[in-house]
């Protein structure tokens, strides 16, 4: 993980006058938008059935609404989205729930570091060092999380 962090720092230091605020969003736009779509599709459904709103998308919609999550009406995307798993991710660990190891087993481990190591090997030095980055941190969690997530919470019952 250092490695990728020390990358990404050079990456944004070696940074030519081109890089700018507004270079970089056209970038991000190439590879993670597009037009029809981009380099990077980073949706679930996408990576694990092929296809955008999917299977993928109905399994983690159930989820979210378990744990009592809904998607925002100022957003367009599906929940699927990388980004917003991300996003229910650190809800769940800020907010402290036994929830979070299987939530990330189920709706990112199976297909998220692919989707960052795709974006790894785009053509923007920086964008291409944010999914090298983003790889090594979800295979860490992967395998950080893995056990943890067959574990039941203890539950007290009372009578």
């Amino acid at each position: 993980m250092a490695q990728r962090w020390a990358a990404l720092v050079n990456a944004a230091a070696e940074a030519t006058p081109e890089a700018t605020p507004e270079a970089l969003s056209r970038a991000h736009f190439r590879h993670l938008v597009g037009v029809v779509q981009g380099d990077v599709v980073p949706y679930a459904s996408w990576y694990r059935n092929g296809e955008l709103m999917d299977d993928a998308l109905v399994s983690l919609r159930r989820d979210l609404k378990i744990l009592g999550f809904q998607r925002a009406d100022h957003t367009n995307d599906p929940e699927d989205h990388l980004l917003a798993l991300c996003e229910v991710m650190a809800m769940l660990i800020e907010s402290r729930s036994f929830n979070e190891s299987r939530f990330f087993m189920s709706h990112l481990a199976p297909w998220a570091a692919d989707c960052m190591a795709d974006l790894g090997r785009v053509e923007n030095a920086f964008y291409a060092s944010v999914g090298r980055l983003g790889a090594a941190f979800m295979e860490s969690e992967k395998s950080r999380l893995e056990s943890e997530a067959n574990r039941d919470p203890v539950r007290i019952v009372e009578p």
